[in-house]
């Protein structure tokens, strides 16, 4: 269902597009009709009628702009039925399904046109590895450079350490603690063209509560490729894990996603593939894909950026996290044409969406 959350956010905000800009009633007309009277005793108890009259209804039309979105919205939406819901083709313009886990710069405009920024190799890091963190400077000759880590609910400060760089970057490695878990808060503190400045930034750190340990041999079971995923759980709950699929040389072919209540111990979690997804399955044959590869690249495949979600069971207890024992699996040979064709059929509930769309893109 993750991958149409976007279009059904769409969908509302186009809705309350929609109900503000939805034209009034239109008013209703009374007319003045005066009895002529047959005779002149009539004529004394002439009386005034008064007749409401409401004007035919008219079909409303939305504006063209809006039944454009409604229409691309819909095309967008009849593409993703087409598919179940625990898979979603990848291309390589998909950068942020690709590295869900990629730190953005923060930067510091400073004056005279002199800048720092913080730079990471991640956002999430997990136990036990250090939290590695940069500080560059451009145009600006720093001192007295320090970092610090606080913890973002508490404030409390964790660790804080005195730095010295070169060529305007200075680098912090931090050890890990046990008790690091949560949001956390990088700081760094220095001194600049006369003047004493800090930057900083969030990142989150996770104890895991489960380890992906290997990856089974893959297997068939009706249109899917089946992918068994062991995984060592140290704190039982409700998971989410989604992977990318690869192609033996890298290229992208699709997120899996896959959930399940785990109790403690050794558990296997399966994701699956479905035939429409695969290069060089017979029904890609045509090519339409951008990613397509030729059948003879299409029965190898890698399993990797591994995001395993412990879902946070109230409001009062946050999502935890777990990781991988490795950052890739190969799964060895598998040939897509042993797949069979069974067509996808779409729930009830997500056709009557995908006809609500229409029309609204029909304007009627």
């Amino acid at each position: 269902m993750q991958q149409k959350s976007w279009l059904l956010a769409v969908l509302l905000a186009l809705l309350a597009v929609v109900w503000w800009l939805w034209p009034t009633e239109q008013p209703v007309s009374t007319l003045m009709i005066k009895a002529e009277p047959a005779t002149a005793a009539v004529a004394e108890t002439a009386q005034v009628t008064t007749v409401a009259t409401r004007a035919p209804p008219k079909p409303e039309q939305l504006p063209q702009t809006m039944q454009q979105s409604f229409a691309l919205v819909a095309t967008a939406y009849a593409e993703e039925l087409q598919l179940p819901d625990y898979v979603r083709p990848l291309t390589l313009a998909d950068t942020q399904l690709l590295a869900p886990n990629q730190f953005i710069a923060q930067q510091l405009p400073l004056e005279g046109g002199a800048s720092v920024s913080i730079e990471a190799d991640k956002y999430r890091f997990s136990a036990p590895e250090p939290v590695v963190v940069r500080l560059k400077a451009q145009n600006i000759e720093l001192s007295q450079v320090q970092v610090l880590l606080k913890n973002e609910l508490s404030g409390k400060l964790l660790v804080t350490e005195t730095l010295s760089g070169s060529s305007g970057e200075y680098v912090a490695t931090l050890a890990a603690e046990k008790h690091w878990d949560g949001p956390l808060i990088v700081e760094f503190q220095f001194s600049g063209a006369g003047q004493t400045q800090s930057v900083q930034t969030g990142i989150e750190y996770s104890l895991p509560v489960a380890i992906i340990t290997a990856v089974k041999p893959v297997l068939a079971r009706g249109s899917d490729m089946v992918i068994p995923v062991q995984i060592q759980v140290e704190l039982a709950g409700t998971y989410r894990l989604r992977a990318n699929l690869l192609t033996a040389d890298g290229q992208p072919v699709a997120q899996l996603t896959a959930s399940a209540d785990l109790a403690e111990g050794s558990q296997t979690l399966e994701l699956k593939a479905h035939k429409m997804v695969l290069p060089g399955a017979p029904n890609d044959a045509s090519g339409t894909r951008p990613d397509a590869f030729n059948s003879d690249q299409a029965a190898h495949y890698l399993l990797t950026t591994f995001q395993l979600e412990r879902r946070s069971p109230s409001p009062f207890e946050p999502a935890r996290y777990g990781r991988s024992a490795q950052p890739e699996f190969a799964l060895g040979d598998f040939d897509p044409a042993q797949l069979l064709d069974a067509a996808v059929e779409p729930s009830a509930e997500d056709l009557q969406r995908l006809e609500f769309l229409q029309k609204m893109a029909g304007g009627k």
